[in-house]
């Protein structure tokens, strides 16, 4: 739950630490952007376009995904593409649960034909063909970015009347977060391969968050970036969890 606030499974903003000696930045650009956090979430759920660029050692890896995340009962169900690995594949968040629908010919090879990998948030294994789908699911989840600016945000600067830049500490965020959500918070910095984090943010007329841009510096000078759009406040999110026979444990399978 939150402290105020931890109301529901993911964060509200609130301003920490220090903040930059500008006009249009500091504790008034903090306050806004508590205040549209905390709007985006009384809307209950979102509808999400999210995309994510990771470095690897030949280049990047780009995975993107469209679906929708209930706040309150912290599920949400997503489309992801990974491009040339096996093309589009459904994922379902619940909790701190990952459900990735396999093909039938990956099924067949890897599961003995059972067409759901369930995946632990907190300690994710390598699931076979779905790229980085992973940290396109971490970025699904609103919590991350929210939970960040929540416990983690050094400094907060408007830039005009819409779009705001923040510096966020990851692991400053993952040392306050509640027990619920410590692991996956630190899952989720090891997944983006680093803690340190520049956000520009954009607002919609309702002054609730549209859109992230997160960018996170890696070792070797590189960076990762996940964007997530905002749209369809309000949004029914109903998923179904696939049944046990159906599922088999990708860290039992695979080993992390």
């Amino acid at each position: 739950m939150f402290r105020t606030g931890w109301m529901v499974p993911v964060a509200a903003v609130a301003a920490t630490g220090l903040l930059v000696s500008c006009s249009s930045g500091g504790s008034s650009a903090s306050s806004s952007v508590t205040k549209a956090v905390n709007a985006t979430i009384a809307a209950g759920s979102v509808s999400e376009t999210m995309k994510a660029e990771v470095p690897t050692a030949s280049g990047k890896s780009t995975s993107s995904g469209t679906g929708s995340y209930a706040f309150a009962s912290s599920e949400g169900t997503f489309k992801v593409d990974t491009g040339s690995v096996v093309g589009t594949v459904t994922a379902l968040v619940k909790d701190q649960t990952l459900y990735v629908h396999l093909t039938d010919a990956i099924a067949k090879q890897f599961t003995n034909g059972k067409t759901w990998v369930t995946a632990s948030m907190t300690t994710p294994p390598t699931v076979p063909g779905t790229g980085n789908l992973l940290a396109v699911a971490g970025g699904g989840d609103p919590a991350f970015f929210l939970e960040g600016l929540q416990d983690g945000l050094v400094s907060a600067k408007k830039t005009d009347s819409t779009h705001y830049t923040a510096t966020v500490n990851l692991s400053t965020a993952a040392s306050k977060a509640p027990s619920s959500r410590k692991a996956i918070a630190q899952a989720e910095i090891k997944l983006l391969g680093g803690s340190q984090v520049s956000d520009a943010i954009t607002l919609d007329s309702s002054g609730r968050i549209a859109a992230i841009v997160a960018s996170v510096s890696v070792s070797g000078g590189a960076t990762s970036t996940i964007t997530v759009t905002y749209t369809g406040y309000g949004t029914a999110v109903n998923i179904t969890i696939p049944p046990a026979s159906q599922t088999i444990d990708a860290a039992k399978l695979l080993g992390p």
